[in-house]
């Protein structure tokens, strides 16, 4: 998702961590979800299969409404 969001808005900065750049650009609030997330997967080891299944949903659903506008 990030790649997609640094296309969109801007690079991420070197040094930068996904929550400051998600910050910094402001999207979409579906990007902060999928971010959070993102952290429980990584950082808690703790996903569960709706968690991901959301998270697919909303970068799905980010992708499209982009294609839109």
């Amino acid at each position: 998702m990030l790649s997609w969001l640094e296309i969109r808005y801007r690079p991420r900065q070197r040094g930068e961590t996904a929550r400051e750049y998600l910050d910094a650009i402001d999207p979409d609030p579906r990007a902060h979800r999928v971010q959070i997330i993102r952290e429980h997967a990584r950082y808690r080891e703790e996903i569960t299969e709706p968690m991901a299944d959301e998270a697919v949903r909303l970068v799905n659903e980010l992708v499209r409404t982009s294609r839109n506008e």
